[in-house]
């Protein structure tokens, strides 16, 4: 990240991953084409994906639609899951006072102030108003996001995580997008995704992970993605949102979101890469990006050249990859920092581990029978093989609580 003048922070400098050489078959697969060039989306036209069909209007007068925001919202996720290779071309004109207003609603009235310090119940006071001149600079093409506030957390280990809190306006316009493309995402995205998503958890994850990892899975990648938020590459994220995102004036405020100016104490900066953790779009954003580089690559290539049973769990950045067979997991370590370095992102090598978690057999002794099972970790909890009282080899969780100073409050 680099101090910048506001004339050139658009400029992505070294942000592109080159390819890397082609080790394994896992490797191989569609190109990554930068996408063609997106349809300059209008606000007044119905959105359609393709030769997706429009929504049913009532007249033909030139009036707006009367569809409510629910039926507007399931018929762009009917459209996607009716066509799933086709690319949405005009979206923006979804963003009207009506979706604004829904947006407004969702979002927590409780969070902290961006740079204008406007909170949501001082701006509740005169809704409709702000509403309408909101829409109006989007229509007329003067909405300019705000800078973002950085602020730094205690993660543990003595560092420190940087959240970053934009301002109520560009919080609620982000909302606005997120809502229609999650709609578009949601019928993309794999089961085995968990994180930020409509209807699952981090409990749901935590089960799935338990119960998948009982059949079959002897050895366990334990993955850790470094600074996962702050390496994603704006190039990549946008080539990858054109595959179903075809509208230019939706990608135009992702993009000037991603390219915001932020404001780190006193020092302002602009980002060549990176998504502001504590951002509304950002947790989707994530999701889409790690959906291109892990989820697909893992259903598409790995788990086909696979000789055993794979399973993957993936909660945002955070992810276990379980295998049956030794050499499987073997091919994956050494193919997964490969994959991960063509988008701009690194694998942590020193936490990145491979577990043997093969159940202990019973009468398990360790002079005749080696070491115990290792252990892995999953949002806070860490998994091991034991014994119960009626089953045996059963898996079981135990929760690691951070130390007492990370769980006080932060903002």
């Amino acid at each position: 990240m680099t101090i910048r003048t506001r004339e050139n922070h658009t400029e992505t400098e070294g942000c592109s991953a080159k390819p890397a050489e082609q080790l394994a078959p896992w490797e191989s697969g569609p190109s990554r084409s930068q996408g063609t060039d997106s349809v300059r989306g209008t606000w007044s036209s119905e959105g359609d994906a393709g030769h997706h069909h429009p929504p049913p209007r009532p007249s033909a007068d030139g009036t707006p639609s009367p569809l409510s925001v629910n039926a507007r919202l399931e018929w762009i996720a009917t459209q996607a899951r009716k066509y799933p290779d086709q690319p949405f071309t005009t979206l923006a004109h979804h963003l009207d006072e009506a979706m604004l207003e829904r947006a407004f609603w969702k979002l927590n009235p409780r969070s902290s102030p961006g740079i204008d310090r406007v909170t949501w119940r001082r701006y509740r006071r005169d809704l409709a108003t702000h509403m309408e001149e909101l829409h109006s600079r989007l229509v007329r093409g003067t909405y300019e996001p705000q800078v973002v506030v950085r602020r730094w957390i205690p993660k543990g280990g003595g560092k420190f995580r940087p959240l970053g809190i934009p301002a109520l306006e560009d919080k609620i316009v982000q909302r606005a997008v997120a809502m229609i493309l999650e709609q578009i995402y949601e019928q993309d995205f794999c089961d085995f995704s968990y994180g930020f998503r409509p209807g699952l958890s981090c409990h749901k994850a935590l089960h799935a992970v338990r119960q998948g990892m009982l059949s079959r899975i002897r050895f366990v990648i334990d993955c850790d993605v470094r600074s996962f938020f702050d390496n994603l590459c704006h190039d990549e994220l946008l080539s990858i949102l054109r595959k179903r995102i075809n509208d230019g004036r939706l990608l135009q405020l992702i993009e000037m979101w991603l390219k915001a100016g932020i404001m780190d104490g006193g020092e302002l900066v602009f980002p060549e890469k990176g998504s502001p953790q504590g951002s509304v779009i950002s947790p989707l954003l994530a999701n889409v990006y790690l959906h291109h580089v892990l989820d697909q690559w893992f259903v598409n290539d790995v788990r086909p050249n696979c000789r055993g049973k794979v399973v993957l769990y993936r909660y945002a950045d955070d992810f276990v990859i379980g295998c049956e067979v030794e050499n499987d997991a073997d091919r994956i370590m050494r193919v997964l920092p490969k994959r991960f370095g063509k988008y701009g992102l690194e694998i942590s090598r020193e936490k990145t581990k491979q577990v043997d978690f093969r159940r202990p057999r019973r009468g398990y002794d360790p002079r005749k029978h080696g070491p115990k099972p290792g252990t892995f970790s999953f949002l806070g909890f860490v998994f091991y093989g034991g014994k119960t009282w009626t089953t045996y080899g059963r898996l079981l969780q135990r929760f690691r609580l951070p130390p007492p100073k990370i769980m006080q409050p932060w903002v």
